[in-house]
């Protein structure tokens, strides 16, 4: 299932970024850091939407970055229980096989003789 999630974090920006208007920084920041990431409470993050807010940077000595409070939308994908997904098989063994589903690889196993999906 597709969610929209509003995230609050402090986002380190590289200074490689440090050319660019602030906001320009954090989103190119946002889609290294987030885009194609998998969390537990999130799931797996496919775009960065907007930035919503974006406080005061700080810079913490011995690190060349700097951190901004940030709120931000994306647009993430958790598969649930009984979702049906497409992918493509690409190896069978004897406890279950493995697909390919897009940007990512999932494992379908044998448990108590039912199919169940994890993703890897």
């Amino acid at each position: 299932m597709f969610y929209l999630a509003e995230v609050e974090d402090h986002i380190r920006v590289e200074p490689k970024h440090f050319g660019l208007p602030t906001h320009e920084s954090i989103e190119k920041q946002l889609d290294e850091s987030y885009v194609s990431s998998i969390s537990k409470d999130l799931g797996f993050v496919v775009s960065v939407i907007s930035v919503e807010d974006v406080g005061d940077g700080i810079i913490i000595p011995g690190d060349g970055a700097a951190f901004y409070k940030s709120r931000f939308r994306v647009l993430v994908w958790k598969p649930e229980m009984h979702e049906l997904v497409l992918g493509t098989i690409k190896e069978i063994t004897n406890f279950g096989a493995f697909m390919s589903m897009a940007n990512s690889q999932g494992m379908i196993f044998i448990f108590l003789k039912q199919w169940k999906i994890m993703c890897l």
